[in-house]
This record gives C-alpha cells, sequence and structure tokens, in this order.
C-alpha cells in the first residue's frame, strides 16, 4: 500500500492542559459544524470503537496546515481558528490513544516521530490511499474506555442526539434552545456542544454559535454575556408563563431582562401583560408598578410587584406606556430629591444655615441670602432640589 508522510512540526507536549475529553470535544466541534452545512453526523461506540463521523464530505490533506479551517461563513460554526482536530490528535496521542482518519478514499494514521529537520518530537501523519473511504469523514479512536465514553457522551448534546438519545423538553428560541430538563440546570451549550456549568441558572441553553465568540479552548462565557443571552433568549419565545415565573423567583436567567426591553416584540408584551392580569385574577385597568409608583399613581386599582422589568412589561403590554414613563419620572424626581435632603441633613452647609438663623437679627437677610447664594454651588449637591425650603429658614 503506497504511503505518504506529513510532518507537522508541532511539538508533542503542545497544549499540554488538554485532556481526552477537550480532543474529542474539537473532533465533536468539526463533526457539528459539518453537520451544519448538511452532512448526516454519527457516533458509535462498539467493542471498544469509539467513532465520528460525517458522511457526504471529505477532508483534504491540505487541511493539516494549522490554520486551515476551511470555513468561510464563520457565524453559523462553532470553530474558526483551524486548530482543534491537528490538536486533538498530539492530546489522543499523548495519551496512548489510537486514532486514525477515514477520508478522500484515504487512511490516515498520525503519531510521534523525531524529527529529521527539528531534531526533536513532532507530529507526523501517514496517508495510505484507500478508494472506498470517500465521501466521508470517520475519526475511529481505540484506549477509551466505556465510563469515559459515557461521561463525554453525555456532556454533549449533538452526540446524544445522534445516538438517538432525548435530552427531555426543551424551547426553541430565536437564539437557541432552553434546556428545561433538571439535570441541564446551569449547563451551556454551543450547537450542542458543551461549555461549561453555572448553577445561578435554572435552565439550560443551547446558543446558536452567531450570538457567541469563544476563544480557542472553548471552555468560557462571559458571564455577563450569559446574562444578556438568557434573558434574550427567554423573552424570545411564547412561554410567557416560565418568563412570569422565572421573573417573579428572581432567576439569574432573566435578571438582564430590563437592560433590553426595546429588543422584546410587542407581541410579546401583551402575552405577558394578559397572562400576568389573569393570573392574578385582575382586569385591565390595574395599573401595576412598584411600591412608590402605585403609590404616586393615586389609582383604585393598583397592583404592587418587585421588578421593574414586570411592571414595564406589564404596563406596555397594556398600551400604558406613556402613563408609566410620566409615573416613573415622578417617582425619579421624588427619589432625587430625598437624596438631596439626605445629603442636606447631613452636610456642613445645615450647620452654617441654622447657625445664621439663629443670628439673623443681626444681618440684612435680604443681602445674606443673596451672598450665600453666590458662594455656594446649590446644584453641586443637589441643594436646588430643596433650594425653596432652605431659603425658607431665613423668613419665617
Amino acid at each position: 500500500m503506497n504511503k505518504k508522510i506529513y510532518e507537522l512540526p508541532i511539538s508533542s507536549t503542545y497544549v499540554h492542559t488538554w485532556s481526552v475529553e477537550d480532543a474529542i470535544r474539537e473532533i465533536m466541534q468539526n463533526a457539528i459544524d459539518s453537520q451544519v452545512d448538511g452532512n448526516q453526523l454519527e457516533v458509535n461506540y462498539i467493542n471498544g470503537l469509539f467513532s465520528i463521523q460525517n458522511y457526504g464530505v471529505d477532508l483534504d490533506i491540505s487541511r493539516l496546515v494549522l490554520g486551515n479551517s476551511g470555513k468561510n461563513d464563520t457565524t453559523k460554526y462553532i470553530g474558526t481558528y483551524g486548530e482543534g482536530f491537528k490538536l486533538a490528535l498530539i492530546v489522543l496521542l499523548r495519551n496512548n490513544i489510537n486514532v486514525q482518519v477515514l477520508t478522500n478514499g484515504q487512511i490516515w494514521k498520525p503519531e510521534f516521530r523525531k524529527s529529521l529537520k527539528f531534531k526533536v518530537e513532532t507530529l507526523h501523519v501517514d496517508v495510505y490511499e484507500n478508494p472506498q473511504n470517500k465521501e466521508m469523514i470517520s475519526f475511529q479512536l481505540k484506549g477509551i474506555d466505556y465510563d469515559l465514553f459515557c461521561r463525554i457522551r453525555d456532556n454533549n448534546l449533538a452526540m446524544l442526539r445522534a445516538m438517538g438519545f432525548n435530552i427531555g423538553e426543551t424551547i426553541e428560541t430565536e437564539y437557541g434552545e432552553i434546556l428545561l430538563d433538571k439535570k441541564y440546570k446551569g449547563k451551556m451549550f454551543v450547537n450542542g456542544l458543551f461549555i461549561q456549568t453555572d448553577n445561578s441558572f435554572q435552565y439550560g441553553y443551547n446558543f446558536k454559535p452567531q450570538y457567541l465568540q469563544l476563544d480557542r479552548d472553548r471552555k468560557a462565557i462571559n458571564y455577563y454575556k450569559m446574562k444578556e443571552l438568557t434573558a434574550k433568549a427567554v423573552t424570545s419565545q411564547n412561554n410567557v408563563t416560565l418568563v412570569r415565573k422565572a421573573m417573579q423567583n428572581s432567576y439569574v436567567d432573566v435578571r438582564d431582562v430590563i437592560n433590553h426591553m426595546n429588543e422584546i416584540t410587542q407581541e410579546f408584551k401583551v402575552n405577558f401583560a394578559n397572562e400576568f392580569i389573569k393570573s392574578h385574577n385582575l382586569d385591565k385597568e390595574t395599573f401595576v408598578g412598584l411600591k412608590k409608583e402605585v403609590l404616586i399613581s393615586k389609582k383604585l386599582k393598583t397592583f404592587e410587584v418587585d421588578s421593574v422589568a414586570i411592571a414595564q412589561l406589564v404596563n406596555s403590554g397594556l398600551g400604558k406606556d406613556e402613563e408609566y414613563q410620566k409615573i416613573q419620572k415622578q417617582v425619579n424626581n421624588l427619589t432625587k430629591k430625598e437624596e438631596a435632603e439626605e445629603y442636606y441633613q447631613d452636610s456642613d452647609f445645615k450647620i452654617l444655615l441654622n447657625y445664621l438663623c439663629e443670628h439673623k437679627t443681626s444681618f440684612d437677610v435680604d443681602e445674606l441670602v443673596e451672598q450665600l447664594k453666590d458662594l455656594t454651588d446649590l446644584h453641586t449637591y443637589n441643594f436646588h432640589l430643596i433650594e425653596e425650603e432652605i431659603w425658607g429658614m431665613f423668613y419665617e
């Protein structure tokens, strides 16, 4: 059998922190990306042989070049760096996993050998012709025990689905899937590839890759980005009961909803408002707001909530945007005035005013007031909000 040898100048110790699980994650990432292009994904574990394959596609030998990913529209793929499966080969060989790749009418057999050029151990790939391996990419791994395989499989939605497993109830959203099964609580995936677990989140999520930029290791998502995406995901689907309960229970998943209110459709807001009104046995004339908002609204029919986002969603869905914003403005002004009064009560300025008031018979009050106005930057401390009260002290 004819053999060609390709030397990749990559050290056997490269990515030394990667585990076997990390290596297989990289192979699965490529397999998932190929599936996105319509190439059937199949995963098997039979008699100790673990195989991951796509049908209807070939892997050209040029893909052995580091950095050559062959992916143009990177928004729909998880991987973009062109390094994954090459680094995976290194890690698997280093852990005594026997690897071969069947593709493009060839068999690729990687192994470590001392480089004649560089005098150190590097990755070599022996390529044999085998006409029957056309229109397929099959990674075949021997040396992975069944327990490790199960651990890898159970952390990979795409693998579970390829093997016919049911992953439980899910909700489709614009940003990906919400995973409702309790075993996925806090688990974050991208296109079925497991990234991390954060148990502060109530549900699991399988995001679409266009909404996340992952680094090469694909092991972490920025916490603030997760809050943004979970909030957008739950409000881009139709189960408003799930959203209401999540918001009333203060789940982290919906904590960022208030920051993306303008991106939520009016249809969702209307459905949310109707469901909220019905679930609390209210009528549509009821004003929903926080304690101060309810107080300022001076309505007979009011309902107090703890969440600004809930109040805003309900009132917007009921067509009370203008009224709610007006009341919010009144609340904000009242809050500013209270803050100014609190600051004033603890300020040296109040001590000075009290002293001057006690001795005001010794001064020309009108002239003193004008001088104090000139000398004091009232606006700096928001004293202008209670200016009338302050200057009124001199005219009692």
